[in-house]
């Protein structure tokens, strides 16, 4: 296995709650200070007002960072907006005190007042900045009232952040937070704070889809940086304000470190795509024949703005890929390899090679090592039929996913269920590029079917009503689910699954393997419940094959 740790050079420095201990904290003075300081990665906390308006505050209660007192969230906005939040320009740490020199003193002025969200996003539009959202639920919430102000805080950033170069990255001590956040906006990426890691911190890391762990300096090792890299998860430390410590993190590995010390500096630029939530820094290869892939052979890092030279696109079945090479623009001859046809050319401006994956894991993932590493593909899509496994997921939507899983892959006692053995996880997130990409796609080309005179036609031959796109996630297994029974089963042991084809969870291990970024879009065919019934054939014909071909077009052109 290759080198797991970076250098320096890829370690982000985040000032802590905007300017650190340069301004107010969590105010935009804060942020205008961290700016100055050459700063391009900040952290702030996010609360909600009574009357619903996400805002900057860190503690529950007004008393330490205002001259008001009480509990912040139950005053409205128009209040909480006049109140100056410069009581606070002190240390936070005690133990590390800042110097007097580069602290400010309180003015009153407009920007040291409680800032909203929104106040923020329009003083950090158009910049690239990479920025942590710490959901800051009160401490007495109810699980209920923590997975609501998680969804709605991550409502208002994807709203807010919609056109940003970079998405911001919510976090949360608050596991029901974080499951709010990821039920209403799945594609962000999300971080789980703890003081100290829990001996079994890997499962929620997965159920929540995690992209980074947020933890304690104090309770970090190196070891432990090892095993979180392993994961396949990005790891931040809290809060090191010592110039040796930073230093001595960031050679160990950490992909970022909090701090309040902006006197320091930034650090060095991070390489291209290490801020980035897309995939984690640290591509991680299992090469049991051959040992590690030397790192020269490895993709480079890749960002929103680095678009492929290549796409591989997989259908499982000829139906579903008959539209697609109708449009396809050859450039060379079909190739046959290992007894797949792969089709190179152009579709809709963009350079791409298509196959037949073959039904099954063991089939799609021959097709999709051989789209790698014989033609050069640095993107896979896969597009085709899925059953209905959601209770809101019915025939003729459209799936998303946002991650995969393998339904059917069972190691134990060595290794946990659903886990892939010697990679430490059992959910592979899709690239968030590609799937936010393919679901705006979808969203169109579901309303541009209903709405449309021949599109609408062909759903009412099928009894099809009003089809909706929908995001989660898709597990895949060599058997074909078609029973209550089994469907049941499948339900009970992943609640969050909404639907399950034979391929694609195949597919998205192997682009991990080889860093290469995957997302997949399905119509849905069937329910796995066998609750409602259609000719496939039919279906394939006058929905699937439409939904591929008009669902590329729109996420090609939008590359």
């Amino acid at each position: 296995m290759g080198n797991l740790f970076t250098s320096a050079m890829s370690c982000q420095r985040i000032a802590h709650r905007g300017g650190g201990w340069l301004a107010p904290e969590n105010t935009l003075a804060g942020f205008q200070a961290g700016l100055r300081a050459g700063f391009r990665a900040f952290e702030c906390d996010v609360k909600l007002s009574a009357d619903g308006v996400p805002f900057l505050l860190h503690d529950d209660l007004l008393d330490r960072t205002t001259k008001a007192s009480g509990r912040a969230s139950w005053q409205v906005w128009a209040r909480l907006a006049q109140l100056d939040a410069s009581a606070a320009c002190k240390p936070r740490l005690a133990r590390q005190p800042p110097p007097e020199e580069v602290r400010l003193h309180a003015t009153g002025s407009p920007h040291q007042r409680i800032a909203s969200l929104q106040g923020l996003a329009a003083l950090l539009a158009g910049q690239d900045i990479w920025l942590n959202l710490e959901i800051k639920t009160d401490a007495d919430a109810s699980a209920a009232r923590q997975a609501e102000w998680g969804a709605r805080i991550a409502q208002a950033a994807t709203r807010l952040w919609a056109d940003a170069a970079q998405p911001p990255c919510l976090s949360s001590f608050s596991i029901p937070a974080l499951q709010g956040a990821m039920h209403t906006a799945p594609l962000l990426p999300r971080a789980w704070l703890c003081e100290a890691l829990p001996l079994h911190w890997r499962e929620p890391a997965q159920a929540l889809a995690l992209h980074a762990l947020h933890l304690d300096a104090r309770a970090c090792t190196p070891e432990l940086v090892h095993a979180v890299h392993i994961a396949r998860l990005q790891l931040r430390l809290y809060t090191v304000n010592d110039a040796a410590a930073l230093a001595q993190w960031c050679a160990a590995g950490v992909d970022g470190i909090f701090t309040d010390a902006l006197e320091l500096g930034p650090g060095p630029r991070p390489r291209p795509g290490s801020t980035h939530e897309t995939t984690p820094t640290r591509p991680i290869f299992f090469f049991p024949l051959g040992g590690a892939r030397p790192d020269a052979a490895r993709p480079p890092a890749r960002t929103a703005m680095t678009e492929p030279s290549r796409l591989g696109i997989l259908c499982a079945m000829q139906a579903e890929q008959q539209m697609l090479l109708q449009q396809l623009i050859p450039t060379q001859p079909q190739r046959l390899h290992g007894k797949r046809a792969y089709h190179r050319g152009r579709l809709h401006g963009r350079e791409v090679v298509m196959a037949l994956s073959g039904i099954g894991k063991v089939a799609a993932a021959t097709s999709a090592t051989s789209l790698i590493a014989e033609f050069g593909c640095d993107v896979l899509l896969f597009t085709g039929t899925a059953g209905g496994l959601g209770q809101s997921v019915n025939i003729g939507d459209i799936v998303v996913a946002t991650s995969f899983l393998q339904h059917d892959l069972d190691a134990s006692p060595l290794f946990p269920r659903f886990e892939v053995p010697l990679t430490g996880r059992s959910r592979f997130p899709a690239d968030d590029i590609w799937a936010t990409r393919l679901l705006a796609a979808a969203h169109a080309a579901v309303d541009r079917t209903s709405h449309g005179a021949a599109g609408r036609a062909r759903l009412q031959r099928l009894s099809i009503q009003t089809p909706r796109a929908h995001v989660g996630l898709l597990i895949s297994g060599d058997r074909f689910v078609g029973g209550a029974d089994q469907a049941r089963g499948i339900r009970a042991l992943l609640p969050d699954a909404i639907a399950v084809d034979m391929e694609s969870a195949a597919v998205a291990q192997v682009c991990a393997d080889y860093s290469v970024p995957f997302a997949a879009v399905r119509s849905i065919s069937d329910r796995a419940d066998a609750t409602a019934h259609i000719d496939f054939e039919r279906f394939t014909a006058l929905v699937a094959r439409h939904y591929s071909a008009a669902v590329l077009k729109l996420a090609l052109q939008a590359a």
